[in-house]
């Protein structure tokens, strides 16, 4: 299948090692959200002000079926349940810790799990909700959830390895370190999800991991799974191009990982590898952050900027989310907090009429036509707009990206998607 898409300057050669993982002791302080926006997954308190925590605590309850219960990073002192600013850019209440730097942890994290190769399908999943897994992509949805129906798309799990924007290296660092671990976390959501098979998705540029993986394959003698390749085009690995590849679902290959550590090594989820870099970041590197941990000490970890950046996101330069503080702690779903030169951060002040190029119609991985959308929402024509296809537009970037007015191609077809 040939896929449309950019070849995008990977800027991953700054990095010191972007395959390797560093792992920081315990940030200063930690915000962990109640509620979830993007998934809309809430949590119950367990813990009020002044309550002592250790590291991998639970201390907030699922408030439904369909939510994950919440675990600290850190151990310390609760401050306060008070609102603070998601990056998704609402306001949204959090359990807010101190740490005391011992990063005292719960003593039954790390020690393995007896019998865990014998759980049952059901049981699995009731794991899943306990440890607090989601899905490490930006969606964040609760693993159980994805798994509990039983639909036909479980048949098959794609596992997406491709990071294919710019700057962001966490995933292939945890693919080169963790080879194995992401294999059995996979094989693990296999059974959860009661699917035939699992395939890993990797850019063809990611020849050593594919390499690893591939060998461990062999070493472990699975005949329900394989490692295959796309072409090194963003967005490959976007969940609507691999299911055009193979029916099933989509997760992150971080998530694997998160399963592996929760299932045998019985650690909730409370950690995550995060790419810290681009052009303005002192020293680019990859790190274990603890969920929570503010934007302004992750950048610290690589002894902050060099010069003032034009754009600070969390993700990756296509999808990412802009942030207007550097106080906004990390979410789930991020493998990027990104500062962005000037040269690399277009302006709104540079945006010029369409000039009908067709160069959107091009890279659109969708096959629409981003600049006939962009017009009929710009001429509040949403009938017009739908008639385009807006409603199958993915938000990939791609048009946005490629256009020489600097058009906000995204945002405008999002807009005739909501209204």
């Amino acid at each position: 299948m040939k896929m449309r898409g950019l070849r995008l300057d990977a800027k991953k050669e700054s990095f010191q090692s972007f395959w390797t993982l560093t792992r920081p002791g315990p940030p200063s302080r930690i915000c962990v959200f109640l509620k979830n926006p993007f998934s809309g997954s809430r949590a119950r308190a367990l813990v009020q002000a002044g309550d002592y925590v250790l590291t991998g605590q639970k201390i907030a309850q699922a408030e439904d079926p369909r939510s994950v219960n919440l675990f600290s990073g850190i151990s310390g002192r609760v401050s306060q349940i008070s609102f603070f600013r998601h990056p998704a850019g609402t306001e949204e209440r959090a359990i807010e810790i101190e740490s005391d730097r011992r990063d005292k942890r719960n003593p039954e994290i790390g020690t393995e799990r007896l019998g865990w190769q014998n759980l049952s399908r059901e049981k699995y999943l009731e794991l899943f909700r306990e440890m607090g897994l989601v899905d490490l992509s930006p969606a964040e949805k609760p693993l159980h959830g994805l798994f509990e129906n039983g639909s036909s798309e479980n048949e098959t799990l794609l596992l997406n390895g491709c990071e294919s924007e710019p700057y962001t290296a966490a995933d292939y660092a945890l693919m080169m370190s963790h080879p194995l671990e992401i294999l059995k976390g996979a094989e693990i959501m296999r059974q959860a999800a009661g699917a035939k098979r699992f395939v890993l998705f990797l850019t063809d540029e990611k020849s050593e991991a594919v390499e690893i993986l591939r060998s461990k394959l062999f070493f472990l003698k699975w005949n329900h799974c394989e490692v295959r390749t796309l072409k090194n085009l963003y967005p490959a690995g976007d969940p609507s191009l691999l299911k055009r590849i193979e029916k099933g679902t989509v997760l992150n290959i971080a998530t694997a990982y998160a399963v592996y550590e929760a299932v045998l090594l019985q650690k909730p989820f409370y950690e995550r590898a995060v790419t810290v870099g681009a052009e303005c970041v002192a020293e680019p590197k990859n790190y274990w952050l603890r969920i929570g941990t503010l934007m302004e000490e992750a950048f610290k970890l690589s002894r902050g900027f060099l010069r003032p950046p034009a754009k600070v996101l969390m993700g990756g330069p296509m999808r990412g989310l802009v942030q207007a503080s550097l106080s906004v702690p990390l979410a789930a779903g991020i493998s990027a907090l990104l500062g962005l030169a000037p040269e690399v951060a277009a302006g709104p002040e540079e945006i010029q009429p369409c000039i009908h190029c067709g160069r959107c119609l091009e890279v659109c991985p969708e096959n629409l036509s981003p600049a006939m959308i962009s017009l009929a929402s710009e001429a509040h024509q949403m009938d017009w707009a739908r008639e385009w296809g807006a409603q199958d537009c993915t938000a990939c970037g791609n048009c946005s990206y490629i256009c020489p007015s600097k058009r906000p191609l995204v945002e405008m077809i999002v807009k005739a998607i909501q209204n």
